[in-house]
């Protein structure tokens, strides 16, 4: 199966300078990549996802989350993320639309590190989060309460992922 991916960059020159490395780094972990083209500043990618079973591959609805490359997929729009913002958007995914409490992230994140400390970084990570996808698909939502935070999608049912394994 094809899926056509696009990633917006800061413009052509940057565009032109990431495609190489876009497929590199595709089909080192296994895609099987037909063409990377750049079209107004953006990359656009061909890809079919690799054979057997990626289980760092996480999808709720139509996005699609590969913790290893750090790329998520909303919609056929690629969006890069840092370590960090990658696993927090597995963990939420994978209890999508359930809390993920604070201090659960905070250990699944920096093991061993003072909660109290970590609470303002896992904030800002999360900021960013946001902000990344949101950009792309303004009905993704994390959102955040006294429970923890939760990912949800307008129209899409609360699932939670974590239990189907």
């Amino acid at each position: 199966m094809k899926n056509k991916l696009v990633m917006k960059t800061a413009g052509t020159l940057d565009a032109h300078l990431q495609r190489e490395r876009l497929r590199r780094l595709l089909e080192r972990h296994g895609y099987a990549v037909s063409s990377v083209e750049v079209a107004q500043g953006s990359i656009e990618a061909s890809v079919a996802l690799p054979p057997g079973a990626r289980h760092s591959v996480v999808q709720v609805g139509d996005i699609q989350l590969d913790a290893d490359l750090e790329l998520v997929a909303l919609g056929g729009e690629l969006v890069r993320l840092t370590a960090t913002e990658s696993s927090i958007l597995h963990a939420l995914m994978l209890r999508y639309g359930t809390f993920v409490s604070t201090a659960e992230l905070i250990g699944a994140i920096w093991p061993g590190e003072n909660p109290a400390i970590c609470k303002g970084r896992l904030y800002t990570h999360v900021c960013t989060l946001r902000r990344k996808l949101s950009d792309v698909r303004k009905s993704f939502a994390i959102e955040s309460g006294r429970r923890g935070y939760r990912m949800w999608v307008d129209g899409l049912a609360s699932v939670d992922l974590a239990e189907a394994f």
